[in-house]
């Protein structure tokens, strides 16, 4: 009864610590650009999806990609 009881306090204390882990690892967007390239500002641009570049995308991602265009940013040659 002892061990049993062990166990589901070691499985449970597991799930929990990894949910409580998880919060707050995601940066903003300003935080983003600020890591990426500072000390400069990037352009944000759009890169339209068509037909043939979703399913190239999808390939590439393992998944059907959704959505009309992707957003991402430029300066010089560096993009993210």
């Amino acid at each position: 009864m002892t061990l049993l009881l062990a166990i589901a306090l070691f499985f449970s204390s597991t799930i929990f610590s990894s949910a409580a882990l998880g919060k707050g690892v995601y940066q903003t967007v300003p935080e983003f650009l600020t890591e990426v390239f500072a000390p400069e500002e990037p352009q944000q641009e759009y890169l339209w999806l068509t037909p043939e570049l979703k399913t190239s995308a999808g390939g590439i991602m393992k998944h059907r990609v959704r959505g009309l265009r992707v957003r991402y940013w430029r300066l010089g040659v560096k993009t993210a």
